[in-house]
C-alpha cells in the first residue's frame, strides 16, 4: 500500500508546482513583451531611413539618365512624356511609409537639393515622437529610442 502513493504522487506535479511554474512563464512574457513594444518606432524609422536612401539613389539614376531631377516620385516608376533617356523604372510604383502614408518628395529649385519627406504616424505636417515629420535631411539625426 505504501509503495502504491509513493508511485502515484512521483507521477506527476502538484497544483502548487504547476502554479509556481505558469507564474514565472507569465513574469517572462511580460518582460520579454515590455521590450519588444519598445522596438516598433525604431524599426519603422529604420524602414523610412532605408526608404529614403534607396529613392536617393533612385532619383540620381534618374539625373544621370535623364539630364534633370524628376518634379514628382511618379517619374521614378512611369516615363514622362519629355524624358528622353529614361530607362527605368527606378523604383517600386507607389511607395508608402510604415504608417501607409505617401512619402512626400519636393524637387530641387535651383541648388540641386531635393527633399523626401514622411509625415510620421499621423500622416500630417508636424508633430513629435510617432507623428514626428521624418526628411532625407533630419532622419541621420533622429534619436528612434526616444519616440516611445
Amino acid at each position: 500500500m505504501l509503495s502504491r502513493r509513493r508511485r502515484r504522487r512521483a507521477a506527476g506535479f502538484s497544483l502548487i508546482e504547476l502554479m509556481v511554474v505558469i507564474a514565472i512563464m507569465g513574469l517572462l512574457a511580460t518582460v520579454v513583451a515590455l521590450n519588444l513594444m519598445g522596438q516598433t518606432y525604431k524599426a519603422k524609422g529604420t524602414k523610412v531611413a532605408a526608404d529614403f536612401d534607396t529613392m536617393k539613389k533612385a532619383i540620381q539614376m534618374f539625373k544621370i539618365n535623364v539630364g534633370r531631377y524628376p518634379q514628382q516620385l511618379s517619374e521614378l516608376w512611369q516615363a514622362p512624356g519629355n524624358a528622353k533617356g529614361w530607362m527605368g523604372p527606378y523604383i517600386d510604383p507607389n511607395p508608402k511609409d510604415p504608417w501607409g502614408n505617401d512619402y512626400v518628395y519636393q524637387p530641387p529649385l535651383s541648388s540641386g537639393h531635393f527633399l523626401i519627406t514622411s509625415y510620421g504616424a499621423d500622416g500630417v505636417a508636424g508633430g513629435t515622437g510617432e507623428n514626428q515629420d521624418l526628411t532625407s535631411d533630419n532622419i541621420a539625426t533622429i534619436d528612434f529610442n526616444a519616440g516611445q
